[in-house]
């Protein structure tokens, strides 16, 4: 009797044992499931993100309190980085899910308008296109690239636009003809327009040259000479960080011009 006993009580344990062990799998099978079910539908939602990203293609700006103004080098200088220069250009203006109103133009030996458009990634990426192949942009018979021209049609820009925080891109390898002394002056007008919040060069190329030192002796001190203006110099080679932190600073132009106009809206008296 006391052998049967025994005998029962040990299958009796031996069940208790699998049910257990039963119940454990159950528990983190079902936990990896739901992890694997999160991951799946957070893969899923970058993707849908991603996607509208991609194509995001708006016909209005979402802030009218930024205007954008492109100006794309025309110089023969300039074409070997064309296409590494216009794939910074369409990061730095992917401002998904915001956008404002941007103008593209050459510059050279003058300043000529492309087109008016909506920041976005879509939206630049036939700007850039353009800028890799289209004849109309081959380098102008006189030669030279005249930063100074750019600037002065900046400064224009933000005079017709007075309540606008007014940014400046400049697109170009970094050499310029302009006599530095011109340039400089033409630097600081720049720096003193109020509503001219920030500038940025995208695509510089300063291996083995002084380009990026006399580019910001020469702009960039006079520039920001007064104080409150953002300044951002993004080479090909190694710019992710700056341009990064260019980015950022578009958005919350942006961003904040867009929550001052809904604040100013929603403190008027009612009528």
């Amino acid at each position: 009797m006391l052998a049967k006993r025994e005998a029962e009580m040990s299958v009796s344990w031996d069940v208790t044992f699998f049910r257990l062990g039963v119940a454990a799998l159950a528990v983190v099978g079902g936990s990896g499931l739901l992890v694997g079910c999160g991951a799946i539908e957070q893969g899923s939602k970058a993707v849908g993100e991603q996607v509208q990203r991609d194509t995001f293609k708006p016909s209005e700006a979402t802030s009218e309190g930024v205007s954008i103004h492109v100006y794309l080098d025309q110089s023969a200088s300039n074409e070997v980085s064309r296409q590494d220069t216009g794939m910074q250009l369409v990061d730095l203006l992917d401002t998904y899910p915001e956008s404002a109103k941007t103008t593209v133009y050459w510059y050279a030996t003058d300043v000529k308008k492309i087109s008016t458009i909506f920041s976005s990634k879509a939206a630049l990426q036939e700007i850039v296109s353009q800028y890799d192949t289209d004849p109309t942009g081959d380098p102008p018979q006189a030669k030279g690239t005249m930063l100074s021209l750019a600037f002065r049609d900046l400064q224009t820009q933000a005079a017709r636009e007075p309540n606008k925080r007014v940014v400046g891109i400049f697109v170009t390898d970094g050499g310029f003809e302009d006599d530095q002394s011109v340039l400089s002056k033409e630097a600081m007008r720049t720096g003193e327009i109020p509503n001219i919040a920030m500038i940025a060069f995208v695509g510089l190329d300063a291996r083995g040259t002084t380009k990026l030192s006399l580019l910001d002796s020469v702009v960039k001190d006079n520039f920001v000479a007064l104080g409150g203006k953002q300044y951002f110099d993004i080479t090909v080679q190694n710019g992710a960080g700056i341009l990064a932190q260019a980015k950022k600073a578009l958005q919350s132009e942006i961003v904040n011009t867009k929550q001052s106009s809904a604040s100013t809206a929603s403190d008027a008296p009612a009528e």
